[in-house]
C-alpha cells in the first residue's frame, strides 16, 4: 500500500499522512490523527523511509558527535536534540569521541566526521566538553555543521552557547547586593579552561569597580571536584581574615564547601555564604539548600537541533551565533552579611 492510498482511505492528504507519520501534532487534530492511525493498524502499513529518502535526494538522518557523552551537560543537549529531530521527521546517529579534554584530536573528529557521511547525513551537530572557541578545528563541509555548547568565532557556521560573562555578572552583582566584600573564588581547570577563565575575568573586573581589593589567597584552583570544596573551605577558614562569600564555579565545589562546614564549624548556616554554577538538581536537596545559576541545557539543544535542520532545509538560511541567558536560582546558601 503506498500513503496516496492510505489518503484516500482516510480522506485526508497525503501530506495530513505525513504529519501523523512524523508525529507533528500541531499539524493535525486529535480526531483526525486518530483516525488515520486506526487505518494504518488496521491495513498494517509501514512507511518506505528508504523509498523516501530516494525520490527525496535526501536521508533524512543529521549526525551528533559529542566530545564525551559521559560529562554532566551532554545527555540533556543531546535528548533534546533528538526529541526535536524526530518531532521534524529525521533520525540521530550519535559518534561520541570519549575525549575529556581541553584539545580534542582533530583526526579522531575527521574520523567521526567521515563516518557519519558515509551514513549519509545532511548535517552534523558537535557538541562539546567544554564551552570554548572552537576556532578552526573542522575542515570545511558540503552539509551543515553546527555547534553546541561551545563557540567558533574564525569560520561562519553556527553555534549555540550559554552566556557565561552575563551569568557571573549577575552572580557578583547579587554578591554586592548583599554587602559582602570579602569575596573568595574557587576555580577549575587549567590555563586552556575558558569558562573558568572568562568567569575569573568577570570576578576581577567586578571587585575593581566596587573599589574592593583583589585578594590572591581567597582565589584558589582546583579539579571542579567535592573534595577540592573540602580542602578549599578549610584553607580559607584558616585565614586570618577568612571570607564571607565564597563563589563556587560550579555546584560540586560548592557542595564540599557546605558539606565541610557542617562537618566541622556549620558556619554555612550563618556567618558564612556559598554560591554555584551549574544548577544541579541536588541543589535544592543540600542542607542548607545551594543557591546556583543554571545552564539552559534544554534550550541549546532545542537552538541547535532548529538551526540545523533549518539549514538542511534552506541552503541560504542565515547562519545564527546564539548566545543563551542563565538562570539564577535561590537557595539558603546565600544571605546578606552579617557583619556590616
Amino acid at each position: 500500500m503506498t500513503i496516496k492510498e492510505l489518503s484516500k482511505l482516510a480522506g485526508v492528504s497525503t501530506a495530513t499522512i505525513s504529519n501523523v507519520i512524523n508525529d507533528k501534532r500541531s499539524a493535525v487534530s486529535d480526531e483526525t490523527r486518530q483516525r488515520v492511525l486506526d487505518i494504518i493498524k488496521e491495513t498494517g502499513y509501514v512507511p518506505n523511509g528508504i523509498a523516501k529518502s530516494l525520490r527525496m535526494q535526501c536521508s533524512n538522518k543529521i549526525g551528533v558527535i559529542t566530545e564525551d557523552i559521559a560529562h554532566f551537560h551532554v545527555g540533556e543537549i543531546v535528548a533534546e536534540i533528538n526529541r526535536y529531530a524526530k518531532q521534524e521527521g529525521y533520525y540521530v546517529i550519535l559518534n561520541d569521541l570519549c575525549q575529556y579534554n581541553s584539545n580534542p584530536d582533530t583526526i579522531a573528529i575527521h574520523n567521526a566526521i567521515d563516518l557519519l557521511l558515509k551514513e549519509k547525513v545532511e548535517g552534523i551537530i558537535y557538541i562539546a566538553w567544554q564551552d570554548r572557541n572552537m576556532k578552526d578545528l573542522i575542515k570545511p563541509l558540503d552539509i551543515p555543521l553546527v555547534y553546541a555548547y561551545c563557540v567558533s568565532e574564525n569560520d561562519e557556521r553556527s553555534w549555540v552557547n550559554y552566556d557565561n560573562v552575563s551569568s557571573m555578572e549577575e552572580i557578583m552583582d547579587r554578591v554586592f547586593a548583599l554587602k559582602h566584600r570579602k569575596i573568595a573564588l574557587l576555580r577549575g581547570g587549567d590555563e586552556a579552561c575558558y569558562p573558568s577563565n572568562v568567569r575569573y575575568q568577570v570576578y576581577l573586573r567586578k571587585l575593581k569597580e566596587q573599589q574592593i581589593p583583589f585578594r590572591e589567597e581567597y582565589v584558589k584552583t582546583g579539579s571542579w571536584l567535592f573534595d577540592d570544596g573540602r580542602v578549599f573551605y578549610r584553607e580559607l577558614m584558616s585565614l586570618q581574615e577568612p571570607p564571607t562569600m565564597i563563589v563556587s564555579l560550579n555546584d560540586e565545589m560548592a557542595a564540599g564547601v557546605i558539606a565541610e562546614s557542617m562537618n566541622t564549624d556549620r558556619k554555612i548556616l550563618d556567618e558564612i555564604s556559598v554560591i554555584g554554577y551549574n544548577g544541579f538538581g541536588y541543589c535544592r536537596f543540600l542542607y542548607p539548600t545551594l543557591a546556583t545559576v543554571g545552564i539552559p541545557l534544554t534550550q541549546i539543544g532545542y537552538e541547535a537541533a532548529k538551526q540545523l535542520i533549518d539549514e538542511i532545509q534552506d541552503k541560504n538560511y542565515d547562519h545564527r551565533q546564539i548566545v543563551l541567558p542563565c538562570i539564577f536560582q535561590a537557595g539558603d546558601s546565600m544571605k546578606k552579611n552579617r557583619f556590616v
